[in-house]
């Protein structure tokens, strides 16, 4: 019994250090995948760094928390959170102290939140964004600089990050030329379309489109669309706050008049290895797109990808310890080209019908939740990489 007892120990001991130095390999493996620079993270390559945007929406709060908290790192994602926090607790005292906080809040928060006279919304292209990038929008991919804002990306190559920060400020929009129809080699580029608006009563909701194109030296030219939405109500200050929605695909009950909701798309690529350098296609959304979105303030959902995005990031994965992606429920492109260097040029939603209802203020008696007629995003939704 003791001689078992002591070969218990000995195995013990012996998987324990074995765990350890798996362990400490896993985190010499993240350590040069993703780290800390400052106040912004910084990933090996672009690679890595769309393997991270395809994880982290996934993550629920508190998993995110507990990722940056491993890593020292505030993401804008979070400081706009603490916005939201403190903004609740302005709502509960006068109109005067209402007033007097929120400007308040204005100044500590520029930067990272937009606001107009009557609302505010977080200045970045989405929420995977917003979690993988400072409270000033800066990344760093590769050699580098990456800032992201409520219209799009905008990349510094070849300079330092004080050097970033200061063309950021300028007219200076960017160390890459402004007119390549095509994304560089190694670069990660956004087109965003117009916030589409649909009122009633104190409750709105709104959407856009948007189109990102990637390359990088492991996955080569790769491209992927998306459809954001939030919700908002306005709250007995004026102004435009964030609330739970509930979203479905509208499809027609007549089988005769029905449609699937597609999304069309214009390939383009760097060289002749198209037919007429140009084509299009259509990519039909999953009927389950917005499954599970039944309660959020803001979404971002990846409406279609193309099939270099299919890879299972397992390393961004076991790094932040979630399960899910944000690339779920996706379509994926079918268009097969025998060029290497095909992009997407225009990304049009033309027939996505929408039903939306949001709770307005306070789930009370006297304050019920309101429904919107169905609605479709139209041509105001165009995405163009040009």
């Amino acid at each position: 019994m003791k001689n078992n007892f002591y070969l218990f120990i000995i195995a013990f001991a012996m998987v324990t250090s074995s765990c350890k130095k798996q362990e400490s390999s896993v985190k010499g493996e993240i350590k040069r995948d993703v780290e800390l620079e400052g106040d912004h993270l910084a990933f090996k390559d672009y690679s890595t760094f769309v393997d991270y945007y395809k994880v982290v929406s996934g993550m629920d709060k508190s998993q995110r928390q507990q990722w940056e908290k491993s890593l020292n790192f505030t993401s804008m994602q979070t400081v706009y959170e603490h916005f939201n926090e403190e903004l609740n607790e302005l709502e509960k005292g006068s109109k005067e102290n209402y007033f007097r906080g929120f400007s308040n809040l204005k100044e500590k928060y520029k930067g990272s939140l937009l606001f107009t006279e009557d609302s505010y919304r977080i200045n970045n292209s989405g929420i995977s964004e917003a979690i993988l990038t400072s409270k000033n929008g800066f990344v760093k991919v590769g050699d580098d600089y990456l800032q992201f804002g409520e219209k799009g990306v905008t990349t510094y190559k070849e300079v330092s990050f004080q050097r970033a920060q200061q063309l950021s400020q300028s007219n200076l929009v960017s160390t890459e030329s402004l007119e390549l129809t095509a994304p560089q080699r190694n670069s990660f580029t956004s087109k965003l379309g117009e916030w589409h608006i649909i009122n009633k009563e104190r409750g709105r909701v709104l959407f856009r489109s948007k189109a990102y194109n990637l390359h990088s030296d492991a996955l080569g030219y790769q491209s992927f669309a998306a459809l954001e939405g939030r919700a908002e109500h306005l709250n007995i200050f004026g102004t435009w706050r964030g609330v739970g929605m509930a979203l479905s695909l509208y499809r027609s009950p007549d089988p005769n008049r029905g449609y699937a909701p597609t999304v069309d798309i214009t390939y383009q690529n760097l060289t002749n290895n198209l037919p007429r350098r140009e084509s299009s296609g259509s990519i039909e959304l999953k009927p389950n797109f917005f499954e599970g979105l039944s309660n959020v303030e803001h979404f971002d959902r990846v409406m279609c990808i193309t099939r270099g995005l299919e890879v299972n990031p397992s390393a961004a994965l076991s790094t932040v310890g979630g399960s899910g992606s944000q690339l779920l429920n996706y379509a994926v492109d079918a268009g097969s080209f025998s060029a290497t260097d095909v992009y997407w040029k225009e990304v049009f939603v033309g027939k996505i019908k929408i039903g939306a209802m949001i709770q307005v203020g306070l789930p009370v008696i006297g304050n019920p939740a309101v429904s919107f007629d169905v609605f479709s995003i139209d041509g105001r939704s165009l995405v163009q990489n040009q």
